[in-house]
Parts: structure tokens; C-alpha cells; sequence
């Protein structure tokens, strides 16, 4: 496995997408940084203090990471079905399991390498243009730890799909068009979730004076329901990718421990099959 590692390493630094992707990564950071330390300028001048914290932007790489993932690796990997390449491994000895491995490791590997480009002009510009940061440490680095097991989550579905796909095409629109559905879906349970158990409004009363009055909402998620919904959101790679970029990780314990199951079945369900694919 030490030989495909090297030379998927060697591909690597002569690939063109992988050095695209990174530095659109770094641009994206650079950016987006920009843009918030503009807002701020126009929120000082207007007399506000401390409303743009490099909280607001850093933890994005999280939004980032994923989809420039989805797009590097059936682009990068694809090319082994095209070219024989896969065929070839396996002549020269090496075991399916160890070529899947390795694909995983390189695609998790580049996954980090795009979350840090992002966050590497974020922190500098955030440094100089920005508030500083306004969450406490501790969570930080639990937002960081947590983000990291997510990113090896989505590599491991991502993985699964290329190896198991054989057109580049077609495994490039899957594995975008998942990532977009998967933070769509985590978004619709996220809006149910925080749906407020009473609403205000306002009713006339009988002299004509407007009172206002507070209702139960009939959105507001109890009970079992409710839980599901927390499940689902947690599990749900996308949610995770939510939660995580506006800085509320609902279950700081449970989501890293929700992403190594989905990293080790996705791994395990993408190997098996892998295992009995007709690579003719």
C-alpha cells in the first residue's frame, strides 16, 4: 500500500485539477475574508463595534472542503478506469483492498490540504481586518476535531462512489449533486428543529387597540419527532456541514462518533463491492 500511496503522491503534485482546486480554496478564503472586512468598514462607519468576528467566515472550509473533494476525486481517480491504470495495479500484485485504501487516504489527505488553504488567508486576513475570534477555544478545536472526522465521513462516501463508478462524467455529477441534496436536506431539518414552540402576534381587541398575543406553534417539534429530527440532522453529513460552519454543533459528542460510522460502513459497503467489480 506504501508503493500506490507514493505513487498516487507523484500523480498528485503533476495534477492539474488537484493544484486548481487548491488554489481556488485559497482564493475563496482570501475573498470571502475581504468581502466580510468590507461590511465591516461600512458597520464601523456607520458607529457599530464587534460585528464581524473571523468567526463568521473561518469555519466555512467546512462548506468548502466538501464540494471541492466531490469534484477532485472521480476527476482525479476517474482516470485510472479510463486508462487501465486500476488493471495495472492489480497485475503488479497488489490486492483490491490496498488500491481502495489508498485511493481513500489520498482523497482524505487532499480533503484537509483544501480545508486548510481556506482557512490559512482566512486567519491571516482575519488577523488584520477582522474582530477577533469570539468563541472560546475549547469549542474551537472541538468545532476543528469534529470538522476533520466529517471530511473523513464525506471522503469515505465520495470514495465509494467513484470506485464503484467507471465514468468520470457521470461520478463527478453524482458526487456533486449529493453533496448539494445531503446540505439541502440538512438545512430543511436544521429549520424544523429551531422552529420556536411559541409565536407572537398581534390581535385587535374590542375599544380597537391592538394587543399582542403569544400561541403555541403548531411546527414546533416534540418529543419522539423531535428526536428523530436531531438524529437525522446529526447523521446527515450535511447537517454536520451546517451545524459546523455557523459554529453550533448540537451534539459535539455524538457527531464525530455519527461520522466514524458512516467513514467505516461507507468504507466497508465500497470495499465489498469493490472486491466482486468486473474491472474488464
Amino acid at each position: 500500500m506504501n508503493k500506490l500511496l507514493h505513487a498516487g503522491l507523484f500523480r498528485l503534485k503533476k495534477s492539474r485539477i488537484f493544484w486548481v482546486a487548491l488554489s481556488l480554496s485559497f482564493v475563496l478564503g482570501i475573498l470571502i475574508t475581504s468581502s466580510q472586512a468590507n461590511e465591516r468598514a461600512k458597520w464601523l462607519a456607520a458607529g457599530y463595534e464587534n460585528v464581524f468576528s473571523m468567526d463568521n467566515v473561518f469555519f466555512d472550509y467546512v462548506l468548502v472542503g466538501p464540494l471541492l473533494t466531490a469534484v477532485f476525486v472521480p476527476l482525479f481517480f476517474g482516470t485510472e478506469y479510463s486508462d487501465g491504470a486500476i488493471r495495472n495495479k492489480l497485475a503488479t500484485g497488489h490486492s483490491r483492498w490496498a488500491v481502495y485504501l489508498s485511493n481513500l487516504t489520498l482523497s482524505a489527505g487532499v480533503a484537509l490540504l483544501f480545508c486548510a488553504a481556506y482557512m490559512l488567508p482566512v486567519y491571516i486576513l482575519g488577523k488584520l481586518l477582522l474582530d477577533p475570534m469570539e468563541l472560546p477555544a475549547s469549542a474551537a478545536f472541538s468545532i476543528l476535531a469534529g470538522s476533520i472526522l466529517l471530511m473523513l465521513a464525506v471522503c469515505g462516501i465520495l470514495t465509494a462512489v467513484q470506485m464503484l463508478c467507471t465514468h468520470k462524467a457521470v461520478t463527478t455529477s453524482i458526487s456533486l449533486l449529493l453533496i448539494f441534496i445531503l446540505l439541502a436536506i440538512g438545512v430543511i431539518h436544521h429549520e424544523k428543529i429551531i422552529a420556536p414552540e411559541y409565536t407572537s402576534g398581534y390581535t385587535t381587541s374590542i375599544n380597537g387597540a391592538l394587543e399582542e398575543i403569544t400561541q403555541k406553534n403548531p411546527h414546533y417539534l416534540e418529543g419522539a419527532k423531535r428526536t428523530f429530527y436531531e438524529w437525522m440532522l446529526d447523521l446527515n453529513p450535511g447537517g454536520q456541514m451546517l451545524q459546523y460552519s455557523i459554529r453550533h454543533p448540537s451534539h459535539p459528542v455524538r457527531m464525530p462518533l455519527l461520522s466514524l460510522g458512516l467513514l467505516a460502513l461507507s468504507t466497508g459497503a465500497g470495499l465489498t463491492v469493490f472486491r466482486k467489480k468486473d474491472l474488464k
